[in-house]
């Protein structure tokens, strides 16, 4: 048998020659292709087959088989936003706090964390009431802001009712940081101080006392004096007293006080603080015979009191002035106390 090798364009492809005995008796040469199932004689498939290409087999937890899934395994799962922060989610609001996660990275709050700053109020509300979601006191009164929200005080002012005492010293002291007079005198809460307080009519009466007024500086008199004064039931003490000088000229001089206060020590502190006090607080005005008038002002501030204690009661006032003389500008002081 003879075999013959033929290249065409498609591939290799073998002939084989076979003689063949016809009727005459000789030989014949048949010529055929041979199967391209195999390429030799080793009945080995040729790889340049395309039956030789492997065959998916079907999942039989998928039933869509294919390269798709055949490859499904190896492919990793498209993390979320937050935690792919090149592919961001501009709604997605990991804590449900009323803010973005992106707005929450921009304010520099915690985006899995409704209250930031744990003060009682989330992120979002912070925000919307302009309060500071990175302080848990955004006024520093010493109340937290949401300690104020719920008092209804004002978590952007540390003195909610404008009396002198900040929302968080109010909560202390047991008064009312929404009331400046929460305890019905007339008097704002800082002249209060957390002691038991006496109406004021307790304290009038008529008083007798000593009024001087002198130059601060050289201790010059201007006028001394004894007269009566009468603190009223309202606590007020007004009166205006002519103040004669050493050559005759006339000051007239006016006084204007209130008691803010008044304290019984011994309800306080005991029967060994047997006194009450009140707190007086005023101006005093000076008219020259020009027709000007000075009111208080000066190195001191004004101030008074009146104490009774054992059975003696017992008034003091000092306040200073500046009168601008025909000497110059001076500054002269008035003492009141009381004489028995």
């Amino acid at each position: 048998m003879n075999i013959i090798a033929i290249l065409l364009a498609c591939g290799p492809v073998t002939v084989k020659i076979e003689p063949l005995s016809d009727s005459s008796g000789t030989d014949a040469v048949q010529y055929g292709a041979m199967s391209p199932e195999t390429t030799d004689d080793s009945g080995l498939e040729d790889e340049s087959d395309p039956s030789l290409e492997d065959t998916p087999t079907e999942d039989p937890d998928n039933p869509d088989t294919g390269e798709d899934s055949a490859d499904s395994d190896d492919q990793t799962e498209e993390p979320p936003f937050d935690e792919d922060p090149d592919s961001p989610d501009p709604n997605l609001d990991s804590d449900n706090d009323g803010v973005t996660d992106l707005e929450e990275l921009d304010n520099g709050t915690d985006p899995y964390n409704e209250d930031t700053d744990s003060d009682g109020m989330v992120d979002g509300e912070e925000l919307y009431n302009g309060t500071d979601p990175l302080n848990p006191d955004t006024d520093d009164d010493g109340l937290t802001d949401g300690e104020e929200n719920l008092m209804a005080t004002d978590p952007l002012n540390p003195d909610s009712d404008a009396d002198g005492l900040t929302d968080g010293e109010e909560v202390q002291l047991g008064t009312d940081p929404l009331s400046p007079d929460d305890n019905n005198q007339g008097n704002p809460d800082d002249w209060d101080w957390g002691e038991p307080v006496v109406d004021s009519a307790y304290l009038a009466g008529i008083y007798p006392v000593q009024f001087q007024f002198v130059n601060s500086h050289t201790g010059y008199l201007l006028c001394d004096d004894v007269f009566d004064i009468e603190i009223l039931t309202d606590g007020s003490l007004n009166f205006t007293h002519p103040c004669v000088t050493p050559n005759g000229s006339v000051l007239d001089i006016e006084q204007d006080f209130v008691i803010h206060s008044i304290v019984d020590y011994a309800q306080q502190y005991g029967q060994h603080y047997n006194y009450v006090y009140g707190y007086l607080n005023g101006s005093a005005h000076v008219t020259v015979p020009s027709g000007a008038v000075f009111s208080t002002s000066g190195q001191f501030n004004t101030s008074g009191q009146v104490v009774e204690s054992g059975g003696n009661r017992t008034l003091s006032i000092s306040w200073t002035v500046d009168i601008d003389t025909p000497s110059g500008l001076r500054t002269y002081h008035g003492s009141m106390y009381t004489v028995h």
